[in-house]
Parts: structure tokens; sequence; C-alpha cells
């Protein structure tokens, strides 16, 4: 008698052998799997480190160009307290007068007479209104504009003249503006004089001023 081979063997065995290749496989590419990832999280890690070098390099120089612009106004600070020394001295010395006459608002009218800066021409015109008081034996006066403060001069009355100086500052300490005004009293109610303005670059501004009151 024939004897039939149980089919379900071979089925098993085919499969075992089917697992057993699978697995052999995998084996084989399990290694360059995990060298990819590796190489993959090597290229991420540097590019990281990358970025950070990158990113405190940009704070370190955000640090000096700050502490630059610190010491340049340091720097402006001295010299404005330095020339306001050297006016409140003259203001203390024993020829000092109060001129209640200055104290009170005036009407400004400024002609350009004299440029070398972009944007502005001979013939300009412009109107102010200043408050001027005095500050101990200093003398301030305050340029409004729709009744807003917008500048504020400092200085002294001196040998019948008013001189005002005024020093704004900018973020970039090279565009510092310095700005120099003489009065003199022409008449009753009214001074006539001078307004330079100093910008880098050669940037020089004159205007003629007339103060009047309102």
């Amino acid at each position: 008698m024939i004897q039939l081979k149980n089919p379900g063997i071979g089925m098993t065995h085919h499969r075992n052998k089917s697992n057993y290749s699978r697995t052999g496989r995998f084996r084989k590419l399990f290694p360059l799997l995990m060298l990819l990832v590796l190489f993959s999280a090597g290229c991420d890690h540097g590019k990281r480190q990358q970025e950070l070098k990158e990113r405190e390099a940009q704070v370190a120089i955000k640090e000096q160009e700050l502490a630059a612009r610190e010491q340049q106004l340091q720097v402006l600070e001295q010299e404005l307290k330095s020339r306001q020394n050297g006016m409140d001295s003259m203001a203390t010395d024993t020829s000092f007068e109060y001129q209640p006459w200055l104290v009170g608002r005036w009407d400004v009218k400024m002609d350009c007479v004299e440029t070398g800066c972009p944007g502005s021409a001979i013939g300009d015109t412009k109107t102010e209104q200043w408050e001027i008081a005095y500050q101990g034996r200093s003398i301030i006066a305050r340029v409004l504009v729709n009744n807003t403060v917008t500048r504020v001069y400092t200085g002294s009355y001196d040998s019948q003249m008013l001189k005002l100086m005024s020093q704004s500052y900018e973020e970039d300490p090279a565009k510092t503006t310095v700005m120099h005004i003489r009065l003199q009293q022409v008449a009753e109610g009214r001074l006539e004089g001078v307004r330079e303005i100093d910008r880098p670059e050669n940037c020089r501004i004159v205007y003629n001023l007339q103060l009047t009151r309102p």
C-alpha cells in the first residue's frame, strides 16, 4: 500500500524556511539601518551645533555694539554736563542778574540763511512757540508744538546776550545733532539772533531768529 505524505508537514517546513529567510535578511539589513539612523542623528546634531555657534556669535556682536554705544553715550553725557557746568558757573557769577522780562511765552520765526544739508534750503521758514523760564540760575526754553514740548534748550543770559544750546541723542551716536542759539534784545518784547545746527558729515544749517510776544 502506498502511503501519502502529510501535506501539513510540508507546508510547515516551507513556512519555517520562509521565516528564516526573512529573519536572515533583517539581520543583514539591521546594521545598515542603524548606521543610517546614527548618521542622520549626527547630521542633525552637527547642524544644531552650527546654528548654536552662529547665534552665540550674533549675541556677542550685539553685546559689543551695545557696549560701544553705551560708552559713546557716556562720553556725550559727560560733554553735556561739562558744558552745563560751564554755563552754571557763568550764571553763578556775582554779576548775575535776574531778567524777568525773558520769562513767559514767545512766538518764534526762523528763516534759513545758510545750509549744507540735504532736505533743507535757503529761504525755508519755520514757526514755533517757546516757553522761557528760570531753573535755578539757568534759563530753560521749552519748544511747544500744539502745547506739547518737543525740545528743550538750556543756557544763560550774559553780557546782554541769551545763549542757549540743545543736544539730541540718537540710536546711532554718529547722528547726534547739536544746536546753538544766540539772541539779543532789540526792542521791548523783541529778540533777534541766530540758531546754528551742526550735524555729522559737515552738515550745518543757520537760521535767523525773531522772537516776539504773542
